[in-house]
């Protein structure tokens, strides 16, 4: 998927400029779910981009869940949208 499909969905971007580690600065993806929840779904960093596609992580669970498909990740939103409780 794209830059421009996460930012579609509702993805932000988050900047990394962490100049004092000697780091390069780096960007990737954040979709909160709920206002005021601490869950997210987090895509990889802009130097693990292969090839224009990005990969988002579900990383709440006891588990890892990775996206890689469009459809995939935007039935996944939808869900979580539909059903979830606060």
């Amino acid at each position: 998927m794209s830059e421009h499909d996460l930012r579609e969905l509702g993805f932000e971007v988050v900047h990394i400029h962490d100049f004092d580690l000697g780091e390069e600065p780096f960007y990737y993806y954040v979709w909160r779910i709920g206002e005021d929840l601490h869950g997210y779904l987090i895509s990889c960093t802009d130097d693990e981009v292969e090839n224009g596609k990005w990969v988002v992580y579900e990383t709440n669970s006891d588990y890892v869940v990775k996206f890689t498909k469009i459809d995939d990740l935007r039935n996944y939103i939808g869900i979580i949208k539909r059903n979830l409780v606060l």
